[in-house]
């Protein structure tokens, strides 16, 4: 009988990534992000890797911290055996990095690409089935003044992207205000998503979404604060427009909480934010299950947490897709083939399909 392959080493390490210009969302700006790789190598040769995107102002995970917790947990994990041991291994990063996702996401995705190599298998074949058709990537358009959204809506369209997804995040009627130009600008040639981040209170939901509505608006994300699940449950109920929630759901606690105040729309589910693809994959599938619609997103990461992403994704039919975050880096430095024009699918090949040529 063949021996079952063993973790001999685990290597973790921050990259630091520039974004094109400033991407700013309503809980602050970015120019630049550290994001967290994990190498994972088997006795057998097989290598895998994993990134987890921290994200300090949505989940209180710091670049430093999330890389200090990733090299502690990561001494538990050479010489377990695959797949004999792995979920016992996952279940020890969940009960050690309780308060850092990146970290596990990182971890998680690594052990789970090492594995499938090794059996020659893609990876979203270990979470639940693969799906053949690529899916249609949303842009996100950075919080900004009206006439500039504009303007880069127009440049995304003109791209090819017929989804748009805007930051919003202001006064209602600034925010209204910025719809306008962009839909002024881009006429019927693209849908249009706003996510206010969680900026606007209920009553400046309830003033601004009618406008939205009639301004063909699609979709509205995570408009409330993330706490405040009894309130997007509320408008999800009463909106004329599609209610996501992105930031308040972290697990699949989160996911039953909402259901059970009576939410009724759409989850948008992050890899990096709620610990590693085969989490992503369960509750992407759980929210489908409880008669939700189901989003996968991302953090600003590059097209290695997207391609892990991809395949989380697998398993379900998306209503919506918004995995454009290497687009909006000024270099990705993975480089994993992972998009054709604005269609997004899984690297061909075993696992994850994208090996990154880093120096570590």
């Amino acid at each position: 009988m063949q021996a079952l392959p063993r973790v001999s080493s685990v290597e973790v390490f921050t990259l630091e990534v520039r974004v094109r210009g400033v991407f700013r969302i309503a809980l602050g700006a970015e120019t630049r992000v550290e994001t967290l790789y994990v190498k994972v190598t088997l006795d057998d040769g097989s290598v895998g890797w994993g990134e987890g995107a921290p994200a300090p102002r949505i989940t209180g995970e710091y670049p430093r911290a999330a890389l200090e917790a990733a090299r502690i947990a990561s001494q538990h994990l050479p010489g377990i055996r695959l797949p004999e041991e792995l979920s016992d291994a996952l279940e020890l990063l969940s009960r050690l990095l309780p308060r850092s996702p990146a970290a596990r996401a990182a971890l998680e995705s690594a052990l789970l690409d090492a594995y499938s190599r090794s059996i020659g298998a893609p990876l979203c074949a270990l979470l639940g089935g693969c799906r053949s058709e690529p899916l249609r990537t949303s842009f996100t358009i950075s919080l900004d003044e009206p006439e500039v959204m504009a303007s880069k809506a127009a440049e995304a369209v003109e791209k090819g992207f017929r989804r748009l997804k805007l930051k919003l995040g202001g006064p209602p009627s600034l925010d209204i205000a910025r719809v306008e130009a962009v839909r002024k600008a881009v006429g019927d040639d693209a849908e249009i998503m706003v996510d206010a981040n969680q900026a606007w209170s209920l009553a400046a939901a309830n003033k601004v979404i009618p406008r939205l509505e009639s301004l063909g608006v699609m979709l509205v994300e995570q408009p409330l604060p993330a706490w405040d699940l009894r309130g997007l449950a509320e408008l999800s109920r009463r909106s004329p427009i599609p209610i996501a929630v992105d930031e308040s759901v972290m697990d699949m606690h989160d996911l039953a909480e909402l259901v059970g105040l009576g939410f009724r729309g759409v989850v948008n589910v992050k890899v990096s934010r709620v610990g590693g693809p085969l989490r992503a994959a369960r509750i992407l599938q759980a929210s489908v299950d409880m008669g939700l619609e189901a989003m996968v997103g991302c953090m600003l990461e590059t097209s290695l947490g997207i391609s892990h992403a991809v395949h989380a994704v697998s398993t379900v039919k998306p209503s919506f897709v918004d995995l454009d975050a290497p687009l909006l880096l000024e270099r990705d430095p993975a480089a994993c083939k992972v998009y054709d024009g604005v269609m997004v699918a899984p690297p061909r090949g075993p696992g994850v399909g994208c090996e990154p040529r880093l120096s570590v």
